[in-house]
């Protein structure tokens, strides 16, 4: 997965545990709760492949 996928796939699962507060989205929520929760393994498996990694921002000069 590139990173202009993976942006993609961020703003998806985003935009999905956003829409959970909403009041009209009470019919599924435990869809939306499933979707939040699969695509928090998903980070944490490319987190530990090391497909993903967290750089800190650097201090600007």
């Amino acid at each position: 997965m590139n990173f202009k996928e993976f942006k993609t796939w961020l703003d998806d699962a985003v935009s999905m545990a956003e829409a959970m507060g909403l009041p009209g989205n009470k019919a599924v929520l435990d869809d939306l709760i499933e979707n939040t929760a699969n695509n928090l393994v998903f980070i944490a498996e490319l987190v530990e492949s090391r497909q993903l990694i967290y750089r800190k921002p650097r201090p600007e000069d």
